[in-house]
């Protein structure tokens, strides 16, 4: 159905990156591509009963935090939201949009939280998943379109890390005819890839073009699954204190398997495990500090000075290997498990006795075990690291049930020209 253009008035920035403005009716409606403050007018491409999606046609009257998009892919990429705001203010709209959603989905009243700002907005990212797609006798390698399905062909990547936009261009030369490609910094100007998805390539031809990458100095090594069959060429494998930075410099482990879930921003990294940690230290050590989702370590291994016991979950199996070895090389009062975290975890998490607790959940959060939290009766602090506003905020409803109250809410620009952003919410008993 083809709607009649209409002129909003913006009024703030939602979490996602839209502009968020009224019909005349009272829906809500997101605007693609508006900034607060402008007034725009816009065709709706979807109508629903109560919210509407629409797309800017003219900007009438722009923002002055409007600038032109550096990046030239910037109206049709999916990989960036934010390319067309200033980005001395990107923080501060982030964390508010997402302050907002929080709240609203958390019904509990909140401090004011504290924007982190990214000390850079470019060249950041040492990790990404690129799509590689042959149209004709031209491999297009780059990420998926905003709003659709097609591949759009990046000619260069402004939010790459050097090394990783010079990965990214050498897959052009991948003999396939598409691939999903994980692509992470491996060490000091080395890259590991991982491809999936892989189809139209005849296996002799593609381990050899693999083979052929990894004898330069730009690949370390790859991983790849064709169909049934799963390849290692090289050393897929990263510096471990990339993996883990909290990792003491003369640690005997020197590597970590390729793939596991890091931080893309290392830089934001730091300043966000800074944080954490601080709002962990007290006058005292906590007795018992437990941690859920724990991956390799990157938090573990930052605090463990600060409790007299550690016990970090992890259900994801070779980050949890990893965090394991750490533990008994370095920190011998910390235990590392292997467990699928839910709420049937509980009855262990009980015999834990945890005095503290440090949860930082994947993207679809922690639901479950926040509301069943209410058996803990040793806990007395929580600090909550989440990548999805929408999902802390329903946690923290949870949380808010079972009588705990949030002492702060700081937030951390950790994908810069993008909408996502990391939040840190510390939780005491109300």
């Amino acid at each position: 159905m083809t709607h009649e253009p209409v002129t909003l008035t913006i009024e703030r920035l939602a979490h996602g990156g839209e502009g968020v403005a009224h019909l005349e009716d009272g829906r809500v409606v997101f605007v693609t591509g508006a900034l607060p403050g402008e007034q725009v007018v816009a065709h709706v491409g979807a109508l629903k009963k109560t919210w509407a999606r629409a797309s800017v046609d003219e900007i009438l009257e722009p923002s002055p935090l409007r600038i032109d998009p550096a990046c030239p892919h910037a109206s049709k990429c999916g990989g960036c939201d934010l390319w067309h705001l200033d980005p001395s203010h990107e923080a501060t709209l982030k964390a508010k949009a997402a302050a907002e959603t929080i709240a609203r989905l958390s019904r509990l009243e909140l401090p004011e939280h504290v924007a982190h700002a990214a000390p850079e907005h470019t060249g950041y990212r040492v990790r990404a998943t690129f799509r590689l797609r042959r149209v004709g006798e031209k491999l297009l390698v780059g990420y998926i379109e905003r709003g659709g399905r097609r591949v759009v062909d990046i000619g260069s990547c402004a939010v790459l890390d050097p090394t990783l936009e010079l990965a990214r261009e050498a897959l052009r030369a991948a003999p396939v005819r598409s691939a999903v490609v994980f692509a992470e910094l491996a060490g000091p100007g080395e890259v590991v890839y991982s491809f999936t998805e892989v189809s139209g390539a005849r296996v002799e031809a593609f381990e050899a073009w693999l083979e052929s990458m990894c004898e330069g100095k730009l690949v370390r090594g790859a991983r790849a699954t064709v169909g049934k069959l799963r390849m290692r060429v090289g050393r897929p494998e990263v510096d471990a204190a990339l993996a883990v930075p909290a990792l003491p410099s003369l640690s005997p482990i020197r590597t970590a398997p390729a793939g596991m879930f890091r931080q893309a921003n290392p830089a934001v990294n730091h300043a966000l495990v800074s944080h954490v940690r601080a709002s962990l230290s007290t006058d005292a050590p906590f007795e018992h500090l437990l941690e859920l989702f724990g991956g390799a370590g990157n938090l573990t291994f930052a605090v463990p000075d600060l409790a007299k016991r550690v016990t970090t979950i992890e259900g994801e199996g070779a980050a949890s290997k990893l965090a394991k070895q750490i533990a008994a090389s370095h920190a011998t009062h910390v235990t590392a498990l292997a467990r699928t975290i839910d709420a049937s975890l509980v009855d262990e998490l009980v015999a834990l006795a945890p005095d503290a607790l440090l949860l930082d959940p994947p993207r679809s959060g922690a639901r479950d075990v926040c509301a069943a939290l209410g058996a803990l009766e040793s806990l007395r602090h929580i600090t909550y690291v989440s990548c999805d506003p929408a999902c802390l905020g329903r946690d923290l409803a949870a949380l808010g049930e079972l009588g705990w109250r949030v002492r702060s809410l700081e937030l951390f620009d950790m994908f810069p020209r993008t909408a996502h952003i990391e939040s840190v919410a510390v939780l005491e008993r109300a």
